[in-house]
This record gives structure tokens, sequence and C-alpha cells, in this order.
């Protein structure tokens, strides 16, 4: 779900960088920050909130465990933002499925996302949504 919500919210953000002034795209990019440093701090929230012998949970066995999910939702990021930096999203996990490493795992994924997001310039905005108006 916030997943979803992420991909949705940069997908605007695309549209209006490419119809904007560049003090515009900074009032975007403070936006997306914003929406990104709220949604770490709601999922670091969850992601403590779950005690340690319930990180291997699942509903079902097909399903990903509790830990699996908060891995997921982490390492989608940085695949999100690729269009961005022109880099290729590095394949990332943490180092266990442990309540820490998890926990570790995702507070770095967000905060490399944030600061991604900050660092971004006006030339890259316009390159990526360009590409994705092309398609």
């Amino acid at each position: 779900m916030r997943l979803t919500s992420l991909t949705a919210i940069l997908a605007c953000a695309c549209v209006l960088f490419a119809t904007q002034s560049a003090s515009a795209q900074t009032d975007i990019k403070a936006i997306v920050v914003k929406h990104l440093t709220t949604s770490r701090d709601f999922t670091m929230k969850v992601a403590d909130q779950m005690p340690e012998a319930d990180y291997g949970f699942k509903l079902t066995p097909p399903q990903m465990s509790f830990a699996e999910q908060m891995t997921h939702l982490a390492s989608d990021q940085a695949g999100l933002l690729a269009p961005f930096t022109s880099e290729k999203p590095k394949a990332s996990k943490p180092a266990s499925m442990s309540k820490k490493d998890v926990i570790a795992f995702v507070r770095q994924s967000f905060d490399e996302s944030i600061a991604t997001v900050s660092k971004l310039t006006s030339a890259q905005i316009s390159r990526a949504t360009q590409a994705s108006m092309d398609r």
C-alpha cells in the first residue's frame, strides 16, 4: 500500500516537474522529501512495534514474512528512483531477517532515498520526466 502511494506521488511529481519552473520543481522536490520522511517515520514505528518473534510471521505459507515485506518495501525504493539518477539499482538486503537488521536496512534505504531526492537537479528531473512521457 505504501509502495503504491509512493509510486503515485513520484509519477505525479514527474508530470509536475516537466511543466514547472526550477523553483516550482524545488517545491515539489520538498514535498516528495517530506512524504518520504513521513513514510520512513511511520514504517519505522510499525517495524519497531512488531515483536522480534513475529518477524517471521506469514499469514499463509506462500506469502512473504513480515521481515520480507519490510525488506521488499525498502529495497524497491532504489528502483523507483532509478529513472531520476540514471543509475541501475543495486540489489541489497539486510544482513539477516532479524528485527535489528531489518530495521537498520529499512532506515538506511529510506535515508538514501531522501538523500537522492534532495540532491536531484532540474536537469535530472527534466530528463527522467521526458523519458517517461516518451514511453
